[in-house]
């Protein structure tokens, strides 16, 4: 980092009152107003009459004032999306970059919130190791921008800042929720592809707070469309295991999600490559208590997906594997499944 991107971080309790005409101009972008906070030997380069004698440490003053809410000129500028006049402020004191208002939200966090990419790209091309550093300052929620961008699916925003700094896409918030976490529950599939497209060596495999991968989040959300993406640009991240040691179909049995398996079944009817090999090797697997997927279809009382597992098992008898208590799936539920009357439900 530069000598002049060496800036301190600003103190909440350190921001002086904003005025207000200051804030007006602020939230209206009136330039010739907010241009009196930019030092002496630039207002004569801008042709901006202003007294001269104004001792610079209170101009410094005015750039770093606040409203009741805590939010400086920086905080304003970007929310009103004032871009040109939000970088000529960051240029002057970059610090603001890192002000936290009463929200414990700075101006990156606005940014990423409304999702102002432009903004961030200007104050990238002016300083990237100031917003790599305000990157990692956090809300009173724990989330960084990344969290924020992600939570509101700007996807442009997510990709420019995990650019910028590919690890900030791990940090976890006070949830434990990572901002790739975040976008799988969401349900913003096209900004996960494009995310794991950033990074695609490790956090296609990344595991999450509670022992699950993006694969098995997007099977408890029910996400086809993402599994199937799994499976053809990284079958071997599909193939991953939870802590519980259950995989995709494991988890997709317990949230009733039945059109996982029917979906992935006819995704591999026709398919003799790698996929239809780990949908056969995933279908019967068993978990650390030895259930495998129609095992927890079948505790959990989910008809149509014990259906379509034993549709996929071709109603092979053969293939009812038994758990470590000795039970297969038809001693453990009550449900007859469709064309096998001949099977008795203890």
């Amino acid at each position: 980092m530069s000598s002049s991107e060496k800036n301190e971080i600003l103190p909440q309790e350190c921001c002086p009152a904003m005025r207000a005409d200051l804030f007006k101009a602020a939230i209206k972008g009136n330039r010739n107003v907010l241009l009196g906070c930019i030092t002496p030997e630039e207002r004569n380069e801008i042709k901006v009459t202003i007294d001269a004698s104004v001792p610079d440490t209170l101009i410094r003053s005015e750039l770093r004032s606040a409203t009741p809410f805590g939010d400086t000129l920086l905080h304003i500028l970007i929310t009103e999306r004032h871009n040109e006049l939000a970088l000529t402020v960051f240029s002057k004191d970059k610090s603001l970059l890192k002000a936290h208002n009463k929200k414990l939200e700075t101006p990156l966090h606005c940014a990423a919130l409304l999702g102002n990419v432009e903004v961030i790209r200007g104050l990238i091309r002016l300083a990237p190791g100031v917003v790599r550093d305000a990157l990692s300052e956090t809300n009173g929620n724990g989330d960084t921008a990344l969290h924020v961008a992600a939570n509101h699916n700007h996807g442009d925003v997510v990709l420019t800042l995990m650019n910028l700094d590919p690890q900030a896409v791990y940090k976890e918030n006070k949830q434990g929720f990572s901002p790739l976490y975040i976008a799988i529950v969401e349900g913003y599939t096209s900004m996960v592809k494009a995310m794991l497209e950033v990074d695609a060596t490790d956090l296609a495999c990344t595991q999450f707070f509670d022992g699950t991968f993006p694969v098995h989040v997007a099977a408890r959300m029910g996400n086809t469309d993402l599994l199937e993406h799994f499976l053809k640009k990284y079958p071997d991240d599909a193939t991953l295991l939870d802590s519980c040691r259950r995989n995709l179909f494991h988890i997709s049995a317990e949230h009733n999600h039945s059109k996982v398996v029917t979906t992935i079944s006819a995704l591999t009817e026709n398919d003799t490559s790698q996929i239809r090999q780990i949908v056969e090797s995933m279908i019967n697997a068993k978990d650390y208590e030895g259930n495998t997927p129609l095992h927890i279809a079948a505790m959990k009382g989910h008809r149509s997906v014990m259906k379509a597992i034993w549709n996929k098992l071709n109603h092979d008898r053969k293939a009812l594997l038994r758990n470590q208590k000795g039970k297969t799936a038809f001693n453990l539920s009550e449900i007859q499944l469709g064309n096998t009357n001949e099977v008795c439900i203890n």
